[in-house]
């Protein structure tokens, strides 16, 4: 009994190890596709630059900008249209505090992976860069030389009146404060996040309070600007590797050495000490008007023609529209040698492509209503061709065509390939381009005969050779002798070729021979008589 379960027990464990071993190769998800996300801000209207009072010489401060939220409003509809609107985000005068832009960046952050595209577009005011020596207390944010965006809670930009009521300042904070007033002093329990949302291991903040009760920005470490320290700061929280940034504000040029990072394209409006001009005749500011049209015109715009639009050409274009001089807004020309000369920061390897365009088109004429394409499952009739599409760069879209259509009797369209020579109706494209489907033209030919055995009848090439036959002779006793061709046709010859240069429909035309039958008829005739006369002859004999 042992034995026995021992070689049952050996030969089960040689059947184990002798079964072959499958190996499992983990299954791994594609990666998504490139995607474009953009953040559009833009403030005109300043509360604290109405409201506030200049106590000495009893004016008011009214320095309000009229364009900068109709151009971004704009610039989110054009990039929304291609990028998809769930992948724009705008904020807009009182939407962009310093708070809400912080918050914005890092609502880029959380969506962007590191092989899509980011654009963050500001236009509003901006405060001239600090000299070298005349930082405020601000080393922890601000670096001389590089500027200042104004959110919409910025404070008026003159330093002797950068002062904002205690109570007030009171409530922009998440704590309150827990003195304030006499001792002309404020204490923050909580973190300065309405200073600087982005910032960590701070400290309580405190902030002089002068003898009328008013906080003095301008000696303390909370300031309501957002230096270029500050934004490049932010957009280090972004993981993309691919990052555009479009400064339509005065001084925008003094960002560029912050900007200046890996991956990142920066379009300034101006240069360090000019400001960013607005113009009634475009109800836009001037940079942002020609970058709206680099984007409609892609093709004047696409410099290279390879149907990406890239930021490096949008600032080419911009560029040299406004170097033309041909703009003239309120007595102010914007020439090469007027005030604004835009300024580029490219740390890309490369060229930043953010729009490509694709053009869908055939050679042939197909009836009007026919569905000849589709893109992205959507149909595309003759009558919507050539289509042209401009999506984001480096999306994937899917293409379709009808292999075959029949335009009238007897005439049919049959794809044949692309103009580069992709032999497929269906193709999947992820960069732009124009592509053209070639259609052939096929004649069908029938043949009409009851005899003959016709070969050839099918469908031809337009142009093409068709060769037809039939049996010349068929039958036995009645033979079937073909006598020649009639239709689109004439010819005696049994074996022949025409032009399909239309559809074709010819007809064999034959006769009946009866020589054999008759023949026979004799030989049967003869065949009997002879018959007939020898019975007769028999019987006369005999009698």
């Amino acid at each position: 009994m042992l034995k026995v379960l021992f070689t049952l027990c050996i030969g089960t464990l040689s059947a184990v190890l002798l079964m072959p071993l499958h190996v499992c190769t983990p299954a791994y998800a594609e990666d998504p596709e490139p995607e474009c996300w953009a953040l559009v801000i833009a403030v005109s209207e300043y509360p604290s630059f109405i409201s506030w009072r200049d106590e000495r010489g009893g004016s008011t401060c009214r320095h309000q900008l009229e364009y900068p939220d109709d151009g971004a409003q704009q610039l989110a509809q054009q990039l929304g249209s291609c990028w998809g609107e769930d992948h724009v985000k705008s904020l807009l005068d009182s939407d962009a505090t310093k708070v809400d832009i912080y918050y914005g960046i890092k609502w880029l952050a959380d969506r962007a992976d590191s092989d899509d595209t980011v654009l963050l577009y500001f236009s509003g005011r901006g405060k001239q860069p600090d000299e070298v020596g005349q930082v405020p207390c601000r080393e922890y944010s601000q670096r001389a030389g590089s500027g200042y965006l104004c959110p919409f809670d910025s404070r008026p930009p003159e330093s002797d009146y950068y002062k904002i009521p205690a109570i007030s300042l009171a409530s922009w904070f998440d704590g309150s404060p827990s003195r304030c007033g006499g001792d002309r002093a404020c204490w923050f329990g909580s973190p300065p996040s309405r200073c600087d949302p982005g910032a960590s291991e701070y400290h309580g903040v405190v902030s002089p309070v002068d003898a009328g009760g008013w906080y003095d920005n301008g000696r303390s470490h909370c300031h309501y600007e957002i230096s270029a320290v500050d934004l490049a700061r932010w957009l280090g929280m972004l993981n993309s590797e691919k990052v555009v940034i479009i400064l339509d504000t005065g001084f925008a040029g003094s960002f560029g050495g912050e900007l200046s990072q890996d991956g990142w394209v920066a379009l300034m409006a101006c240069q360090p000490q000019e400001e960013s001009l607005q113009c009634p005749e475009l109800g836009r500011r001037v940079f942002t008007h020609h970058i709206l049209q680099s984007l409609s015109n892609f093709d004047v715009t696409d410099t290279n023609h390879d149907y990406e639009l890239s930021a490096e050409e949008i600032f080419g274009y911009a560029e040299a529209e406004m170097s033309k001089g041909s703009l003239t807004c309120e007595a102010e020309t914007v020439s090469g040698g007027g005030t604004q000369h835009p300024v580029i920061s490219d740390c890309y390897s490369g060229e930043l492509n953010l729009l490509m365009k694709v053009v869908l088109d055939t050679d042939a004429h197909f009836p009007p209503d026919t569905a000849v394409l589709t893109v992205d499952g959507e149909p595309y009739s003759e009558a919507e061709l050539p289509a042209s599409f401009t999506w984001a760069a480096g999306s994937v879209h899917t293409f379709g065509l009808s292999s075959q259509v029949d335009t009238e009797d007897g005439t049919r369209l049959v794809f044949a390939s692309w103009g580069d020579g992709y032999g497929s109706v269906s193709r999947t494209l992820s960069r732009g381009g124009e592509y053209t489907a070639d259609y052939k033209t096929e004649y069908q030919l029938t043949i009409e005969s009851p005899y003959g055995d016709p070969s050839g009848e099918g469908w031809y090439d337009s142009g093409s050779l068709a060769t037809i036959s039939v049996a010349p002779t068929q039958g036995t006793m009645v033979r079937r002798v073909f006598t020649g061709w009639s239709g689109d046709l004439v010819g005696n010859e049994a074996a022949v070729s025409l032009v399909m240069d239309a559809p074709k429909a010819v007809t064999a035309n034959w006769r009946s021979d009866y020589l054999r039958v008759y023949v026979l008829l004799a030989g049967v005739v003869v065949l009997v008589g002879t018959g007939v006369a020898a019975y007769i002859l028999v019987r006369k004999r005999s009698s």
